[in-house]
C-alpha cells in the first residue's frame, strides 16, 4: 500500500511540474512574438542584378550576426530600437565593410522606422500584414528586391525568405520553437523546485518511508 501511495505521489508531482513548465513556456512564446513587440529587419539591394542580390545577402548575414550581441539581455522593442539607433554608425560601418570587401563602393543607409509588411508565416508563427517597427538597410540606390525577417526577438534565418521553400522555413521555425520551449521548460522546472523545497522534501521523506518498509 505504501509503495502504491509513493509511486502515485511522485507521478502526480512530476505531471504537475511538467504541465506548469510547459504552460509557462508556451505563454512566453506567445508574448515574445507579439506583433507589438517585434523589430523587423528590412534589407534592400542596390539592384536586381545577380551580383547585387548576392551582396545583399552578404550584408544581411553580417547585420544579423552583429545584432546577436547587441540584443543580449534586451526585453522589449523600445530597448532594441534604441540600441540600433545608438549603434547606427557602427552597423553602417560593418555593412559598408562587407560592400568594400566585395569590391564595390556603394553607400549603406540604416534607419529605424515604421514600414508596411505583408502577411508572413515563419513556421508556427504568422505575422499579419500591417505597420511594424523595422531596421531598414538600404544598399546603394536601393532599387533591388528586398529581404525581411524578425530581428528582435530573433527569427532571422540564414536563407532568404524569397529563396526558401515553405517546408524549409517551417522546419527551421519549428526547430527554433522546440529549442526555445525546451530551454524555458528546464529553467522553469529548476525555478519551481527552488521556490517549493517543501514539496521535494516531502517526496524524499516518502522515499525514506518506502525504503524502510521493505
Amino acid at each position: 500500500m505504501r509503495r502504491i501511495y509513493f509511486i502515485t505521489s511522485i507521478t502526480i508531482t512530476l505531471i504537475l511540474l511538467f504541465l506548469l513548465g510547459s504552460r509557462t513556456a508556451f505563454v512566453l512564446e506567445d508574448r515574445d512574438y507579439n506583433p507589438s513587440n517585434l523589430l523587423r529587419l528590412h534589407v534592400i539591394a542596390n539592384s536586381n542584378s545577380l551580383i547585387d542580390q548576392s551582396l545583399k545577402r552578404e550584408v544581411r548575414d553580417k547585420i544579423i550576426e552583429s545584432s546577436k550581441t547587441l540584443f543580449e539581455d534586451i526585453e522589449n522593442i523600445t530597448e532594441a530600437s534604441n540600441i540600433v539607433r545608438d549603434q547606427k554608425d557602427h552597423l553602417i560601418e560593418v555593412a559598408e565593410q562587407v560592400v568594400k570587401d566585395k569590391g564595390f563602393n556603394y553607400k549603406v543607409d540604416i534607419n529605424v522606422g515604421m514600414r508596411k509588411f505583408p502577411t508572413r508565416t515563419y513556421g508556427n508563427i504568422t505575422l499579419p500584414s500591417g505597420d511594424y517597427q523595422a531596421v531598414n538597410v538600404v544598399i546603394g540606390e536601393g532599387e533591388g528586391a528586398n529581404w525581411w525577417c524578425v530581428l528582435f526577438p530573433p527569427l532571422c534565418f540564414v536563407d532568404s525568405v524569397e529563396e526558401s521553400s515553405p517546408e524549409i522555413l517551417k522546419a527551421k521555425a519549428n526547430q527554433i520553437d522546440d529549442e526555445k520551449i525546451d530551454i524555458q521548460f528546464k529553467f522553469k522546472f529548476v525555478e519551481y523546485i527552488k521556490k517549493h523545497p517543501d514539496l521535494i522534501k516531502k517526496n524524499l521523506k516518502l522515499a525514506e518511508i518506502f525504503s524502510s518498509s521493505k
